[in-house]
């Protein structure tokens, strides 16, 4: 975080604190930080695998659009493409 940025939040929390009042603003933030923790805790995780799809299926794409005008019965015979497909099969 910038100066900048802490400075605002700072302001931001002292603007709150005079207008609420100090106890108040202090239990906000905790619900604030506990809302935040327990997302860090179950948000989704990118496991190496969804990383592994995800470039497997770039390669795809990348694949038919260079291939823009081929029928697509003809575009999976594509020996890379029944490669990539098998690799994504595994990975599913």
């Amino acid at each position: 975080m910038s100066k900048k940025d802490k400075l605002i939040n700072q302001l931001f929390i002292g603007k709150v604190s005079d207008i609420i009042g100090h106890k108040k603003t202090t239990e906000l933030l905790q619900e604030a930080k506990d809302a935040f923790d327990d997302y860090d805790e179950y948000a989704p995780k990118c496991t190496s695998n969804d990383k592994e799809l995800f470039r497997l299926r770039a390669e795809r794409s990348l694949l038919m659009d260079q291939n823009i005008g081929m029928l697509v019965k003809d575009f999976v015979k594509l020996p890379k493409v029944i490669e990539i497909d098998n690799k994504i099969s595994e990975l599913t």
